[in-house]
């Protein structure tokens, strides 16, 4: 035992980094509250600005209006010998923020702007340039001042061949605009502050349906199918369901039901061949006997006649190989059964490592490495079974991944099982046969070092008696890492 210590060097391999995924999206509810609160947040901004284009032309007609009705009786009271003039120079009561020009042939010779209060304010040069360079226009145009923007039309005058321009500001149309704005802005947020929660509890009771059906899947996900009869109720449905979600019930309804019906199936074929492997390894086994002892009887008389010997030699052989089989057999089908299994408290890490140390000395030529758990893991079920069972995967390590191979053991505890895996840094298995070892009589024809033919029944015995302990035997490979899982409840 001490060179089996020795030989527990740490190895590692058979190691794969976990990929942290991140969740780009919520849950069904807050994807559907999210959609519908930024359409409503796109249908407020559109309607806003539909709005606001809408009130604006309004508000510009109606200061076109204005022009087109007042220019004709202010451009008669123009006196082209004044210069800035008096207040109403172009129009009579001239309202407050309103452009008015003289020009003649292109030289603005009366220009300002009236402000709020009445006074006169002159316009800057670079207005004064943009004011001779807006041409006679009797319909009206938007002139854009460093003082502002204008509507404004411009007529010649008769007589002198000057120009009159007449300009009403849009600074109050602007506002408007902005005070619309600002409204409509605060009322959306409002809207949607309100909106939100309500859609949130609406969303929640619309899916509560999809919610029962999910229950009903981690139902399905928790229960063992191994158990018989397998059966499990349908999800109901509600008056206030809609089409979808009851269509979606009833087919999910005919799923588990067809499930259910090709399980029981399986089952009655799987038990009538139990029940045919199990009868046909018990007369067998008697024969069997017969053909033995007789020719262990034949082999004392051997030396009489010394042709015969290497006869019984392969007959000794074959029936030999032969009864592991039977009895290899017999031992699938009551484990697959769960037959006879007797209750008895083990600790799952304390038999790994027996196994393990047999293991090492039945092959010598690996590398050995185990990593336990340090607290013992208590475990009611089968010792015989479960050393058969660990044995199994053990020595299917040992003999398919070749004679220098390195095999790593490991218990993991987690919260509600313990984890036991065996790895090996052999050839790996090829993807043709896969899942298909846990299969009876499969074998690695073309693979895995292939030193030794076995049966094809030590992986599926496996299976099964762990299968029967409430646990689950499961297998990856890839070329340089082969990897057998066994999963057992710490609870039973």
């Amino acid at each position: 035992m001490d060179l089996a210590q020795e030989r527990l060097k740490k190895l590692r391999f058979c190691r794969s980094g976990s990929d942290s995924r991140s969740r780009l999206f919520g849950t069904l509810r807050s994807r559907l509250v999210g959609l519908s609160a930024a359409a409503m947040l796109v249908v407020f901004v559109l309607l806003n600005l539909t709005m606001g284009v809408l009130l604006r032309g309004y508000l510009v007609d109606e200061i076109d209006s204005r022009l087109l009705t007042s220019f004709p009786v202010q451009s008669a009271r123009h006196q082209p010998t004044e210069r800035f003039g008096p207040p109403d120079f172009i129009a009579a009561r001239q309202p407050p923020d309103s452009l008015g020009a003289i020009t003649v042939n292109g030289t603005v010779v009366q220009a300002g702007i009236y402000d709020r209060t009445g006074n006169l304010r002159t316009l800057s040069d670079p207005d004064v340039v943009a004011v001779a360079a807006a041409g006679p226009t009797e319909r009206p145009s938007t002139l854009r001042l460093a003082a502002g923007s204008y509507r404004y039309i411009s007529k010649r005058l008769p007589g002198d061949g000057s120009t009159a321009i007449l300009g009403y500001s849009l600074e109050p149309v602007d506002n408007v605009i902005r005070q619309l704005t600002i409204l409509g802005a605060v009322l959306s947020i409002g809207a949607l502050l309100v909106a939100v929660p309500a859609l949130y509890v609406l969303s929640g009771l619309a899916l509560r349906s999809l919610e029962r059906l999910t229950s009903f899947a981690k139902s399905i996900t928790k229960s063992d199918l191994n158990e018989r009869p397998f059966t499990i109720e349908p999800p109901r449905t509600s008056p206030r369901d809609s089409t979808e979600v009851v269509a979606l019930s009833r087919a999910t309804g005919d799923m588990i039901r067809n499930v259910a019906q090709s399980l029981a199936a399986r089952e009655r074929k799987e038990e009538q061949l139990r029940r045919f492997i199990s009868d046909a390894s018990h007369e067998l086994r008697t024969p069997l006997a017969v053909i033995q002892g007789y020719a262990e009887m034949a082999g004392q008389f051997a030396h009489a006649a010394p042709q015969i010997a290497p006869l019984l030699t392969e007959i000794n052989s074959g029936t030999e190989r032969l009864a592991g089989l039977v009895s290899s057999m017999l031992t699938l089908a009551r484990a697959d059964a769960a037959e006879n299994m007797r209750q008895e408290s083990l600790d799952l890490v304390a038999l790994l490592e027996e196994r393990i140390f047999r293991a090492i000395e039945q092959h010598p030529t690996h590398s050995w490495s185990l990593t336990p758990v340090d607290d013992p893991v208590p475990f009611i079920g089968d010792l015989g079974q479960l050393t058969l069972a660990f044995d199994a995967v053990i020595d299917n390590a040992a003999q398919h991944s070749g004679s220098s191979s390195a095999i790593h053991a490991e218990a993991t505890t987690l919260p509600d099982q313990v984890e036991l895996s065996i790895a090996d840094n052999g050839p790996g298995i090829p993807d043709e046969l896969g899942e298909k070892v846990f299969e009876p009589f499969v074998t690695g024809e073309t693979s895995r070092a292939r030193a030794k033919s076995g049966t094809g029944l030590g992986l599926p015995i496996a299976r099964a008696i762990f299968q029967a302990h409430h646990g689950s035997l499961t297998m990856s490979s890839r070329p340089g890492c082969t990897s057998f899982t066994i999963r057992l409840p710490l609870e039973r």
